[in-house]
């Protein structure tokens, strides 16, 4: 139905934890009929999505400190892949790094599941010593 805002009681002493009661009952009410008829793009929750970059990069994907340069979709000879450029940082970053200027090669897909499987080729021939590429689960550097 959505997140529901509930009162409920709550203690908080000077210097402790509050302590909150739990909020306990059941909602029941009369459901919209489920559609797919609403305005907006990109895939429903639940929906398996395969992208392949024919198209350029999908609206659906979140770029972190984007520099649009570090990325080619389609390149010639390569249809439907998405080249990133290696950049200097990779996620955590530095303390020289410099979002509008360095950029970061990484792409992302908001994460709609908490259960799910995935599988990405990386064609990847490092020259030298410190170069990487992958796939990460991130959460958050703090």
């Amino acid at each position: 139905m959505g997140t529901e805002t509930v009162p409920f009681p709550a203690k908080w002493e000077q210097g402790r934890w509050p302590e909150l009661q739990p909020v306990r009952g059941r909602m029941s009410g009369p459901l919209p009929p489920k559609t797919r008829n609403v305005p907006g793009s990109g895939p429903f929750v639940g929906d398996s999505v395969q992208m392949d970059f024919s198209n350029g990069i999908p609206a659906n994907i979140t770029w972190r400190a984007p520099k649009i340069s570090l990325f080619q979709a389609s390149p010639p000879g390569h249809l439907r892949t998405l080249r990133a450029t290696p950049s200097r940082a990779n996620l955590t970053a530095d303390e020289a790094f410099n979002q509008s200027e360095d950029g970061l090669a990484l792409i992302a897909r908001k994460q709609t599941s908490t259960l799910f499987a995935y599988s990405v080729d990386v064609p990847f021939k490092p020259s030298a010593e410190g170069e990487e590429s992958g796939v990460t689960a991130f959460l958050t550097q703090q």
